[in-house]
């Protein structure tokens, strides 16, 4: 015995649905195509959103590094050069003193002499209070004054206010970069004193005394000495910030790369469904039109 046939006497709501779904797959697919993502809210992959949340979260935190780590770049190439400078000047302090301890010099041409390295540590002096974007540099963790200030009653003539610490920056995790010397390690090393060694000569010229401008002269060359060994630590710092950048660099596009795996759109295979879709629908409206347009099956029925 045959099954009774069952026959749809209104398809059209169906149709609908059907033409319904396939408007909602374009929309997806033209969202996709225009953002290049395939997630775009939590609803559509929990597990991946939240992966793309902390990838996200990851990229921004390296991009943080990235800018910190380029303008500590810039504040120690800006130090660096100031020590230049200090190095610069001890040079020709040693330089003076070699030529004030010439016997033959007079009392007036050493008093000249005097008035240059009084000169050059005023030029020592402005560069020990170097600043960057209104920070000094060399005051240790104090960085809102000057380190160096003026003070008669110091055996010198200048004085040190800042303190015996140094700042460090994080650019990492666990990558914890210091970024500064204190001055007093810098210029004021037990033995080897900066300003107090051209203090000295310039007393000891204006003193027309050819055995201290010696003794004087041995200090600036232990200051100098001691201002190149400690420059050091800019130049080495200013390397491995470099190394840092190239692996945050690489680990930025890792994270990029990552980001696109997890919410990034397969934009050709979106591209082919779009295209099926639209002929889907396509058919499914020329089939409504059709129905539509003919008399209903059961109007036949006696």
């Amino acid at each position: 015995m045959m099954g009774s046939l069952r026959v749809n006497p209104n398809p059209a709501p169906q149709l609908l649905e059907n033409l319904q779904s396939l408007q909602q797959q374009q929309n997806q697919a033209l969202a996709e195509l225009s953002s290049g993502l395939a997630v775009s809210q939590p609803s559509d992959n929990p597990a991946a959103t939240a992966a793309y949340i902390e990838n996200r979260a990851a990229a921004g935190a390296t991009d943080q590094y990235q800018q910190s780590s380029s303008m500590l770049q810039n504040q120690l190439s800006v130090a660096d050069a100031s020590l230049n400078t200090v190095v610069q000047t001890l040079s020709q302090a040693i330089s003076l003193a070699t030529e004030g301890a010439n016997g033959t010099m007079s009392a007036s041409q050493r008093q000249a002499l005097a008035t240059q390295t009084a000169n050059l540590q005023q030029q020592v002096l402005q560069a020990a209070n170097q600043t960057y974007q209104g920070v000094y540099l060399f005051g240790g963790t104090a960085s809102t004054a000057p380190p160096y200030v003026l003070n008669a009653t110091s055996p010198s003539g200048v004085q040190y206010a800042g303190n015996n610490n140094s700042n460090s920056v994080q650019l990492g995790p666990g990558q914890n970069v210091q970024v500064n010397l204190p001055g007093s390690q810098i210029f004021n090393t037990s033995g080897a004193d900066v300003f107090q060694a051209l203090h000295d000569l310039t007393a000891a010229l204006n003193a027309n005394s050819a055995s201290a401008i010696q003794a004087a002269g041995a200090e600036v060359q232990s200051a100098f000495q001691a201002v190149t060994t400690q420059r050091t630590f800019y130049g080495a710092t200013q390397q491995r910030l470099q190394s840092l950048d190239t692996f945050l660099s690489t680990e930025s596009v890792q994270l990029s790369q990552q980001a696109a795996t997890l919410a990034g759109a397969n934009l050709a295979q979106v591209a082919t469904q779009l295209s099926q879709n639209q002929v889907a629908s396509q058919a499914t409206m020329n089939a409504e039109s059709k129905l539509l347009s003919q008399p209903n099956l059961f109007s036949y029925l006696p």
